[in-house]
């Protein structure tokens, strides 16, 4: 039987400011996804599964090894942690934990234990390579200091060649995230928004519009407009129900969903009265500034947009729930791309009042990508036992959603399967 890992780290509690990731590291110009309509996502979702790593076949095969269940969960949380503290991607992480997963894996019978943690922190160098941008790329002096002195520079490069040689210089780079961020960018299609024309438009109409405050917390606030306007007559007074200055160049959108937004951004020439109604019956607009809208998108497909902004606590809880699945070894048996759906699935019920809405979304990643919603499900079911489990150690976890008593039946009603 192996012993357990010593990890020997300067990351202490105190130096991590968050669960791992920058605010807005769910950043869809480093993702794959559709730029246009012509674009097929059948196709990138193909050319995808070609650069995954292949499932586990059986992870017993790390039991009483140097990567043991136990050695495993103590690494890649560390590597956690350290891309906390460096202040990296969500990318980043998941394709450090999958190059060390891959070569630790592979090396069972070549690599020793103490080497375990120096495997590790290369293979976050090299996943830095990849994904971050040059100012923020840890140098190699960092990678050093955050094993507290424990290995040398040239004991970093000799590892580095090392883990390159092993997968051929050639590395799997598409990881449960890339497909989290594919099926994100499917949801931003104008096909899954419920409205309708109103065949007789009163003169004077009812508009809400979405109200964000510093936090990012939502509020609506109610006015009156009359339907022979047009966006560009009553701007001044969405901006101030908006509490935003008033400027010319201000985007209007607006807003069809329940829990998840799907934005569709206005000319300014749009007349009140075209505006149709959304699926709960009402008009819901939201007006940001050009500045702000262009660190707030998270995909933008023609005139619809998914706004980050507008959508913070959904997409953070997919990076929390995407977390969850590196760190645990039970993932490892899975296509990234199943877990990917599970990711999804499990968020949107999670944040679900329209259950109803939830099922249409996931239903449609599951046609247009032909994911197994079965197993989607069976990842959801186990995702959730996981969440739960970490809940009182997740930073702010008091404004998270817990799951109910009732959740297994609303995700085999989401995904329209049953639990075995």
């Amino acid at each position: 039987m192996s012993s357990d890992v010593a990890i020997v780290t300067t990351v202490s509690s105190d130096s991590v400011s968050r669960l791992f990731g920058p605010a807005g590291a769910m950043d869809f110009r480093s993702s794959p996804g559709m730029k246009d309509e012509y674009e097929d996502p059948k196709a990138i979702f193909n050319k995808m599964k070609q650069k995954d790593v292949k499932p586990l076949p059986d992870i017993n095969i790390l039991k009483g090894s140097i990567y043991s269940y136990k050695n495993r969960r103590i690494i890649t949380r560390w590597l956690r942690d350290v891309c906390g503290a460096f202040n990296l991607r969500s990318t980043t992480l998941c394709l450090a934990v999958q190059l060390a997963d891959a070569f630790i894996v592979g090396s069972l019978k070549q690599l020793e234990l103490q080497k375990c943690q120096l495997a590790a922190v290369t293979a976050l160098w090299i996943a830095a390579k990849f994904e971050e941008m040059d100012a923020d790329l840890p140098n190699l002096r960092k990678i050093v200091d955050v094993c507290d002195g424990a290995y040398a520079k040239e004991n970093i490069l000799l590892m580095e060649e090392r883990i390159l040689s092993f997968f051929k210089w050639y590395l799997p780079h598409t990881t449960v995230v890339n497909h989290v961020y594919l099926q994100l960018h499917l949801l931003n299609n104008p096909a899954l928004i419920d409205s309708t024309k109103e065949a007789v438009v009163p003169a004077a109409v009812a508009v809400d519009v979405l109200v964000l405050d510093a936090q990012e917390s939502r509020g609506w606030a109610s006015i009156t407009l009359r339907s022979t306007q047009t966006l560009q007559d009553c701007l001044a007074q969405l901006c101030a129900a908006s509490r935003l200055l008033y400027s010319s160049s201000t985007s209007v959108f607006q807003l069809f969903g329940s829990d998840f937004f799907l934005a569709e951004r206005l000319p300014h020439s749009t007349l009140v009265k075209d505006l149709p109604l959304d699926g709960k019956g009402s008009r819901r607009l939201f007006v940001c500034s050009s500045s702000s809208q262009v660190t707030a998108t998270f995909a933008e497909r023609g005139s619809y947009v998914i706004l980050r902004s507008i959508n913070a606590g959904f997409l953070d809880l997919c990076d929390i729930l995407t977390q969850e699945v590196v760190t645990h070894v039970e993932f490892l048996r899975l296509y990234s791309y199943v877990t990917a759906f599970g990711v999804l699935g499990l968020a949107l019920c999670l944040v679900s009042h329209n259950k109803d809405e939830s099922k249409r979304l996931l239903e449609h990643v599951h046609k247009t990508l032909d994911i197994s919603a079965t197993q989607g499900l069976a990842v959801a079911d186990l995702l959730t036992t996981k969440y739960k489990e970490a809940l009182p150690t997740i930073r702010e976890g008091n404004s998270l959603p817990r799951p109910g008593e009732d959740f297994r039946e609303l995700l085999c009603y989401c995904f329209d399967r049953k639990l075995s």
